[in-house]
């Protein structure tokens, strides 16, 4: 009998960034404790897609693209209802969960953006209510500001699946990261190493996807020498890691792992303490222990 596996809601993440002092920083989000979906554990923003996220007659006349320009900046192999429905779903979720609002609006002012702040703050997040939001007070979505970073795609092994593009945007110089203290209670800005440092020590808890980009994104010396690298970048292959439970947590191998492929992969458990690797290590595989991911060897 073939096993079937539980489908993949599509889901949208914007990794905010700005220069630091060195190199640059990114915002996390800590979820709530009682959010069913990585409880207290540091994410991006971001959330599943919505149906009217792809309703291009409602988003076109508050977009700064037309339909061809948003499929060839966001598409990569998606058409252009879906390119649409991701980045506006980012930018959705965005605003929701940290009150990041990538818009703008003829008239709008710091007021404008402290009003839309109070009706996200409401919580009132009932389908529809963005669209209504930005259709009722002008504002155009800046879908412009994103840069296509990664498409992730939740192991089969597990229950709740997800089919995520992960964004990458500046963050608007003129405003402020707030948690809604509804789905997120905490967020902190922080450059790519103190993020994985912070995970590996336990003071914040990531999850692979996290973990990984992080990693990849120390390789970037500069948030110009970033934002210019990625102005161009390709979806690339889906990234669907592997999860192999143990008796005690679980290791998700990674698609670049060298046994990726085999049928079966060997672990010993107990050998996985003395193959973890430092800080800033490439890895490909991340094995789950004691309520931290840490990063292993092969």
């Amino acid at each position: 009998m073939t096993k079937s596996f539980p489908a993949a809601t599509p889901s949208a993440t914007i990794i905010l960034t700005r220069p630091a002092a060195v190199g640059f920083e990114v915002y996390l989000l800590k979820r709530s404790a009682r959010s069913r979906l990585m409880a207290g554990n540091y994410v991006f923003p971001g959330g599943m897609v919505d149906a009217i996220d792809g309703e291009a007659e409602k988003w076109l006349p508050h977009a700064d693209m037309n339909v061809e320009t948003i499929s060839q900046h966001l598409g990569g192999g998606l058409d252009s209802r879906e390119a649409l429905a991701y980045g506006v779903a980012a930018i959705r979720e965005t605003f929701e969960e940290a009150g990041v609002l990538l818009a703008h609006s003829n008239g709008s002012t710091s007021e404008s953006l402290a009003q839309a702040n109070r009706r996200r703050e409401a919580g009132d997040f009932r389908p529809g209510w963005f669209h209504a939001l930005i259709s009722e007070n002008a504002w155009c979505l800046e879908l412009g500001r994103l840069n296509r970073w990664a498409h992730w795609v939740t192991p089969l092994e597990i229950k709740r699946r997800y089919d995520t593009r992960f964004f990458v945007a500046d963050m608007p110089p003129d405003q402020t990261c707030l948690p809604d203290a509804l789905e997120t209670t905490h967020g902190i800005w922080v450059t790519p190493i103190e993020g994985l440092e912070a995970n590996l020590s336990g003071r914040i808890l990531l999850r692979p996807p996290t973990m990984v980009t992080l990693q990849a994104l120390t390789k970037f010396n500069s948030h110009e020498t970033l934002l210019r690298e990625i102005a161009n970048r390709p979806w690339g292959m889906p990234i669907q890691p592997r999860f192999i439970p143990l008796a005690e947590g679980g290791i998700t191998i990674e698609p670049w792992d060298p046994e990726f492929e085999a049928e079966h992969i060997e672990i010993d458990p107990s050998r996985l303490g003395d193959k973890l690797l430092p800080v800033g290590a490439d890895f490909s595989r991340v094995w789950q222990h004691q309520g931290v991911w840490r990063p292993v060897g092969v």
